[in-house]
């Protein structure tokens, strides 16, 4: 049996203000715009992805999850954001392949850069590169969130 209290699903106001981003100095403004930019981002790699919104939805919930939890000052923007796809693709069963998130980010940072589009080899340097910074950052980040902050967030117990 599984029980479960979601007093602690929402946040107070006062959790809202004190943000781990906050503490680190970064202004109310500047927080909004990253978190506008990473659900920008969410939304138009679901949309190149051919991920319904209900997985673009849950990439943004845990996307802001995360970063009430985590400062903006130590996580990377984008790939918290690539993380969010995947593992919203995992949970809302349609899956993607990590490869497929990735070079869809790589795509949409040259775009938005301005630089010709190349194919990412993921056999290549920049590519082994970009799976181990995007796995790092998961582990480091969502493995938290997935795990203690899901058990935690919900208060679940299993008998």
């Amino acid at each position: 049996m599984i029980y479960t209290a979601i007093d602690t699903f929402y946040l107070t106001d006062e959790q809202l203000t004190n943000t781990p981003s906050r503490k680190d100095g970064i202004d109310e403004a500047t927080e909004t715009t990253l978190r506008i930019y990473g659900c920008d981002l969410i939304q138009e790699s679901g949309i190149l992805l051919r991920l319904p919104q209900a997985v673009m939805a849950t990439g943004q919930v845990l996307f802001h999850r995360f970063y009430c939890k985590k400062s903006f000052a130590r996580f990377n923007v984008k790939k918290v954001a690539a993380s969010c796809v995947w593992l919203a693709s995992k949970l809302e069963e349609n899956t993607r392949k990590a490869r497929q998130v990735l070079i869809i980010f790589h795509r949409m940072e040259c775009r938005r850069e301005n630089l010709p589009i190349d194919h990412l080899d993921l056999y290549s340097k920049l590519g082994r590169d970009s799976v181990f910074l995007f796995f790092e950052e998961l582990g480091s980040g969502l493995s938290c969130m997935t795990a203690r902050s899901l058990r935690d967030d919900f208060n679940i117990i299993v008998f």
